[in-house]
């Protein structure tokens, strides 16, 4: 049975390892026209794609280990769509940059610090007059970028080492 519903709450429970790869598991409360449900739904990503307050359809199946949501794609080729109930498609919309997941745990900051410092160190390596407060700046700009979605102000935030008047870089 389909059924489209607004995320009311989503939490990790867990995981497993299938074939595919390993499969982080969610449990997550879905506001339907019917009434709230809760079920488990499973994702590659280590948080969930979809935020509390966002339009999701799912299959629902019921198995001995509980109710298991499937999150279903409209107009995915292969897809079967439920016979008792046609879906509404919502208008496409475009939009520079997306939201961003939910990352308020303190081990997802920590991962984009670590992974937003790896980067800064790789474009910043080829500039011999960089430093660690450069470093340090540029990953921070990043990570703030990563967590919050909003493009920052880099007007001057990097700049090129002075050379002492020649033009050789070297």
């Amino acid at each position: 049975m389909q059924l489209q519903g607004t995320i009311t709450s989503i939490i990790p429970d867990g995981g497993y390892q299938s074939q595919q790869g390993y499969i982080n598991t969610f449990k997550m409360a879905l506001q339907t026209p019917q009434g709230a449900i809760m079920g488990q739904i499973g994702s590659k990503t280590q948080v969930y794609p979809l935020a509390v307050g966002q339009t999701i359809i799912v299959d629902i199946t019921e198995t001995q280990n509980g109710r298991r949501f499937k999150r279903v794609y409209p107009g995915f080729a292969g897809q079967s769509q439920a016979p008792q109930q046609q879906m509404p498609q919502a208008p496409m919309q475009t939009q520079q940059y997306h939201e961003p997941a939910q990352c308020g745990t303190s081990k997802d900051i920590s991962i984009i610090r670590q992974c937003m410092a790896k980067a800064a160190v790789g474009f910043l390596k080829s500039n011999e007059g960089a430093n660690v407060d450069d470093v340090i700046d540029m990953a921070e700009i990043l990570s703030n970028w990563c967590a919050t979605g909003h493009k920052p102000n880099t007007q001057g935030a990097v700049t090129q080492p002075q050379t002492g008047g020649d033009d050789i870089p070297f």
